[in-house]
């Protein structure tokens, strides 16, 4: 069979494939065993693994005769999947995002059909890594949830509704029903980390006190105040962040830069502007519907 070397280039024409040949030339042909190609119509499905044909095939005789129409290995689908969205953490191009949005499904389909040894398998391969299509670029499964009433994007996301019927598959790959106060937490700490000591842009001052709130909700609901809510933070396991204590509550002053929760005090006399006699004052800046 003569076949296209194709691999996936985020900066390709197409945003995703690339052909290429080991000879330099724009687009090489070779033979390939059946088994080691699919046809080009499954090209974004396997272009990061297996070859794929020159031309198309719309023989269903000769597709099942030479196994095309076979369902497609786990670990082929896991690293398409792995492939897809390395190259695409970021889509700006709006064919190739209507392009993923069509193909991603499809993957999923393939990948929650796995005898569940095998999805297990597909699931390592894929841990960490960006899996879960969001509309405009792929993020991992940890930064997912499948309910959420905030805009938290860059940092965490809400699963887009047409992908609901995958929940199952995602939460296999580490999506979670709604977001934790772990999360809430290194999300406060990504944001002081990326202001440094200046105060928060109101878009991302707006988002600190929103996940503040939504952080008080998780406590209240865990049933206990201060150290119920800390125990929280810590049972949720280990947090990436950059922080020396990832189970720091972080929470905007009155400036609006984002300071340990123990530091500051609920200003509940906004009108008396005088600072304690010989101390600094570090109201909160929040309003008393979560403080």
């Amino acid at each position: 069979l003569s076949v296209d070397v194709c691999q996936l280039e985020p900066g390709g024409t197409t945003g995703v494939i690339n052909s290429s040949s080991s000879s330099g030339t724009s687009k090489g042909q070779r033979l390939a065993a059946p088994c080691a190609a699919r046809p080009r119509s499954d090209l974004w499905l396997v272009s990061a693994v297996m070859n794929v044909v020159d031309g198309d095939c719309r023989s269903p005789v000769l597709l099942s005769g030479l196994g095309w129409n076979s369902q497609l290995p786990g670990a082929v689908l896991a690293t398409q999947l792995s492939a897809l969205g390395a190259a695409n953490r970021h889509v700006t191009d709006a064919a190739v995002a209507q392009k993923l949005a069509r193909i991603v499904p499809v993957l999923y389909g393939g990948l929650a059909a796995l005898p569940a040894a095998e999805l297990a398998a597909a699931a390592a391969v894929l841990e960490g890594q960006p899996t879960v299509w969001v509309g405009n670029g792929f993020v991992p499964a940890e930064r997912v949830a499948f309910k959420g009433g905030l805009d938290l994007s860059p940092h965490l996301y809400v699963l887009p509704l047409e992908l609901s019927p995958f929940r199952d598959l995602l939460a296999v790959l580490g999506a979670q029903e709604a977001f934790s106060a772990r999360q809430y937490t290194t999300l406060l700490q990504d944001l002081a980390r990326e202001a440094g000591d200046n105060p928060l842009p109101p878009q991302q001052l707006a988002q600190a006190l929103a996940v503040a709130q939504a952080l008080a909700d998780v406590i209240g609901a865990s049933g206990g105040g201060a150290t119920a809510g800390k125990q929280a933070v810590q049972d949720a396991g280990p947090a990436v962040t950059a922080s020396k204590r990832p189970d720091e509550v972080l929470v905007p002053d009155s400036e609006g830069v984002l300071r340990p929760a123990a530091e500051l005090a609920y200003d509940d006399a906004p009108w008396l502007d005088v600072p304690t006699a010989g101390k600094e004052s570090n109201a909160l800046c929040a309003g008393p519907s979560w403080a």
